[in-house]
Parts: C-alpha cells; structure tokens; sequence
C-alpha cells in the first residue's frame, strides 16, 4: 500500500482496527500470497469478494453436481408458502418449486426476505 500512514491515520480517527503486520502474519493466514514488501496493512473488521470470481467458481461448482438445477436469467420476485415453510419461488419464468430455496441476491436478498419478515441488515457497497 503506498498510502500506508494514510490509512492508519483514517483508521485511528474513526477508531477502526487496522494494524502493521509482518510477512508471518500474513503468510500463516494465506500461505500462498505473494507479498510486495516485508509487511502490510491487516484490518481484521474488513473482508471483501471478488464478485465475478466467486460467481464463476459457484456456477462451475453447482454445474457439477446432479441434483443441482441451475436457472439463470431468470428473476424471483416473491416466494411460496401458505402459513408455512417455503416451498417455491415466483419468477419470470412462473412459479418454480423445490425441497429447499437458497436466496442469495447478494444486496438485494434483503427485499426478497422482508416479504418473510426477515430483516437482514446487508446493503450494496461499491469496491474501489
């Protein structure tokens, strides 16, 4: 990082964890980085996903497995279930029913959920 005092700076104004790390540290939580110096910046509140990465390895993945039927294009925009589990998702396709329903909309799961009346505190966040 080349704005390392920076950001420890920023850090220490809002009271965020953010430390000075050596080459152990970082290499005993991901053995196989390649570092660019003898240290780095270790901010343990913070994590971020490469969205299109983990996309492709998820759909390689899912792709691979028989029971596993993949639908996409194809936007859910409610569930189904009647004083019960939910048994199904409204789509633009219709409706598509199933043993188990997995919402993951990224940021927008958060709207699918609230028709269940689950709140879930997640929102969008541009990666820089």
């Amino acid at each position: 990082m080349d704005d390392a005092e920076k950001a420890l700076h920023w850090s220490r104004q809002l009271g965020k964890p953010l430390e000075r790390v050596g080459e152990d540290f970082v290499y005993n939580k991901e053995p196989n980085v390649v570092m660019a110096g003898d240290s780095a910046l270790w901010m343990p509140t913070l994590g971020s996903v490469r969205n299109p990465r983990l996309a492709k390895a998820l759909k390689a993945r899912l792709t691979a497995m028989p029971q596993v039927t993949l639908r996409e294009q194809c936007e859910v925009s409610g569930f189904i279930h009647k004083n019960g589990p939910v048994k199904g998702v409204m789509t633009s396709h219709g409706p598509l029913e199933a043993e188990r329903i997995i919402v993951c909309g990224g940021a927008w799961a958060a709207q699918l959920l609230v028709q269940l009346d689950i709140q879930l505190p997640v929102r969008p966040v541009k990666g820089k």
